[in-house]
C-alpha cells in the first residue's frame, strides 16, 4: 500500500469515529393539527405508535412513525391531560390534572375514564407498576394505585409527589416537589402472609415460589431484578 493510500484510509476512518456535530442533526417536525394543543406526555402505545397527550387541546393524539396523526377528544371538558403510560392490557392510560380522573384509551380510540376517590387530587405522571396495575402521583400528597379493571386505592405520601418509576427492587420511587426529598413505596405484594406475624416471610416467599413454579421465576414476574430484591421486598413487607 502506497503511503497515499494509507494516509486517505487514515483520513476515512478518522471521519467515520469523529463526532457529529449537533448542527448535523436532522430533527423532524410533525405539525399537530389542533393549534396550540400544549402536548406533555407521550408513550409508545402496543399498535406500533406513539401516543401523546394534549393539555391544552384536551385531546389524546396517536402518531404513526410515518407522522400520520390522530386526535381524540377526552370526554371531560377542560381535563387537562398531563402523563400518560401503556398498560398491561394493551391500552393507554392518562391522567386529568383538572378532572380529578385517570383516562383509559384503547388502540381504536375508545375512551373511558375512572374518578379518583381524593377530589382536587391534581394527578401528574402515570406509570405501568410491577404487579400489573398503572400507578400514579396526586400533587394533593398521594400515590394512587388503579387496576385494569378501574379499582383505584390511595396511599399517603408527602411532599407533593410529581414524579414516578419503577426501581430494581420493585418499588415505586417518586420525587417530592416541596419535601426536598426522594420517596419509595413498595407495592402491595400478592402474599398470604400477615405482617407482623412471626411465618410472614416464609409463608409468602413459599406461596410465591408455588405459584410461579420456582422463587427464580417468581421474581422473574413481579418485576424484580433478583431474588434477593425479591426477598427484601417480602422482608419489608412483613415488617421485619
Amino acid at each position: 500500500m502506497t503511503r497515499a493510500a494509507g494516509i486517505a484510509g487514515a483520513f476515512v476512518v478518522a471521519l467515520a469515529l469523529a463526532p457529529i456535530s449537533a448542527e448535523a442533526q436532522q430533527i423532524d417536525q410533525f405539525p399537530i393539527p389542533t393549534s396550540g394543543s400544549g402536548a406533555w406526555g407521550i408513550a409508545a402505545g402496543s399498535d406500533g405508535a406513539l401516543w401523546f397527550v394534549e393539555y391544552v387541546g384536551n385531546k389524546i393524539g396517536r402518531i404513526t412513525t410515518a407522522g400520520v396523526i390522530t386526535e381524540y377528544a377526552i370526554p371531560t371538558s377542560g381535563s387537562a391531560p398531563v402523563g400518560i403510560a401503556a398498560g398491561p392490557d394493551g391500552a393507554l392510560w392518562f391522567t386529568e390534572l383538572n378532572s380529578a380522573k385517570i383516562g383509559r384509551i384503547t388502540t381504536a380510540g375508545v375512551i373511558t375514564e375512572y374518578a379518583i376517590p381524593s377530589i382536587n387530587s391534581a394527578t401528574r405522571d402515570i406509570i405501568a407498576g410491577p404487579d400489573g396495575a398503572l400507578w400514579f402521583t396526586e400533587q394533593r400528597n398521594k400515590i394512587g394505585r388503579i387496576t385494569t379493571d378501574g379499582q383505584i386505592t390511595e396511599y399517603a405520601a408527602p411532599g407533593t409527589p410529581m414524579d414516578l418509576t419503577v426501581g430494581p427492587d420493585g418499588a415505586l420511587w417518586f420525587t417530592e416537589l416541596n419535601g426536598n426529598s426522594i420517596g419509595r413505596l413498595m407495592p402491595p405484594l400478592p402474599v398470604p402472609g400477615v405482617p407482623g406475624e412471626p411465618n410472614c416471610v416464609g409463608k409468602s416467599m413459599s406461596f410465591l415460589a408455588k405459584q410461579d413454579g420456582g422463587i427464580a421465576a417468581a421474581a422473574a414476574d413481579l418485576k424484580f431484578a433478583s431474588v434477593a430484591d425479591l426477598a427484601n421486598a417480602v422482608k419489608s413487607f412483613c415488617g421485619r
